[in-house]
Order: structure tokens, then sequence, then C-alpha cells
């Protein structure tokens, strides 16, 4: 994962906001992450990337995720919440009832 430019090519093509590579650079520079952490760092990306505020689109810049290191944060995948599944078939199923009453209503 070191490579040539010490593991941040790995982090950045998983980072799924590509703002501010430099200041994200820098950060990364900072932290000098042996490799357990460079692995720790990329499994957080990943796990993040379900969590319920990424996939809502809310993800920090990537040089704030690193300075706070969000790696740390406890998981907040959506695979990992008991309720995700049913809030998002809840959803789906407004969804299809919200539909049908507009199409009742239009064929009214």
């Amino acid at each position: 994962m070191q490579g040539e430019g010490g593991g941040f090519d790995a982090f950045w093509a998983a980072y799924p906001r590509k703002e501010s590579k430099q200041a994200a650079r820098k950060a990364w520079s900072r932290l000098r992450p042996p490799a357990e952490l460079q692995a720790a760092i990329l499994a957080a990306v990943a796990r993040q990337k379900g969590s319920e505020q990424w996939l809502r689109g809310v993800i920090p810049h990537p040089a704030t995720w690193l300075n706070n290191r969000r790696w740390e944060d406890e998981s907040t995948a959506a695979a990992s919440l008991p309720h995700a599944r049913h809030t998002q078939e809840s959803v789906a199923e407004k969804i299809v009832r919200i539909r049908e009453e507009q199409r009742r209503a239009a064929g009214s």
C-alpha cells in the first residue's frame, strides 16, 4: 500500500468525494499512516460508503475526514442498522402507494 503516494493514491481512489485533493494529500502526509492504519482507513471508507449519511450525499471533504480521524467513528453502515432494510422498504412502499393514489385521482 505504500507505493509512490505512501498509500494516498489508494485512499483517493476509494474516497467518493473528489474535492481539495492537495488538502487531502497534506492531511495524509501529516498522518504518515503505517500499512495497518492505511488498511483500517480504507476499510472505514468502504464501510461508510454504505452509511445513511453518505448515501444521502452528505460526505465530508476528504481532508476533513482525515483530520478528524473519521475512520474511528462507530459504524453507521446501512447493513449494520437493523431497521435500515425496513426503512428502505417502507419508503419504496410509500412511493408505490402515492403513485397509486395519484393514478386513482387522475382517473376520477
